[in-house]
């Protein structure tokens, strides 16, 4: 596991309203609660019903409880897709059409509100055809030169809000690339706190 983040000790207690948002072959979902997979087109169910999918229902699964653990409530969601390429940015488009993906699970926190304390934390799952494609889109992420677009980008009302400058991490399993990436709307929020979000949204 490698990737970028700041190194700050101690963490800020705080209250803040978390929101993870998913979708299915383009059809969003948004629970309160624990996840939950409704029935989509028949190319969305098989992503849904995948390994990949799995594994990121799990690691999101995680991700929630160790931030309901930390004092933030929580709301999830998540979007099953396999057009990685339409759906990247940087090099990354470039690098899906030359090593397309099989298919991809994308999430988004929301914390606290956008006029007040807003962090968003965006989780992404890519499975690739093999070990190799995995670890050169790993190594793209890694040095941030291209990636997934974060599903927050992509849902209202937050499609103006760039990830630039974010805080993450990526982990390698197998076939499969994760991302977790935090960033805060308000310098109010401080270091630790974002390192305190970011390693509770762990997927490895």
């Amino acid at each position: 596991m490698s990737g970028y983040w700041r190194r700050n000790p101690g963490r800020k207690a705080a209250v803040v309203g978390v929101s993870v948002t998913v979708a299915v072959g383009g059809v969003s979902l948004a629970e309160a609660g624990p996840s939950s997979v409704k029935a989509g087109p028949p190319a969305a169910s098989r992503v849904a019903g995948s390994a990949l999918a799995k594994d990121a229902q799990a690691g999101m699964a995680r991700a929630r409880a160790a931030l309901e653990a930390g004092h933030y409530g929580t709301k999830l969601s998540m979007r099953y897709d396999t057009d990685c390429a339409g759906h990247s940015e940087g090099r990354a488009p470039d690098f899906f059409r030359e090593n397309p993906c099989r298919r991809m699970v994308r999430g988004f926190v929301q914390l606290g509100e956008l006029d007040k304390d807003l962090v968003l934390v965006a989780i992404s799952w890519v499975e690739m055809q093999d070990a190799t494609s995995a670890q050169g889109y790993k190594a793209l992420v890694d040095a941030n030169a291209g990636k997934v677009t974060e599903l927050s980008r992509e849902t209202k009302p937050f499609e103006a809000i760039s990830f630039e400058n974010r805080t993450f991490m990526t982990g390698l399993k197998g076939a499969f690339v994760w991302n977790v990436e935090v960033k805060p709307q308000f310098s109010t929020v401080s270091d630790a706190v974002v390192n305190g979000i970011l390693e509770d949204s762990r997927q490895g």
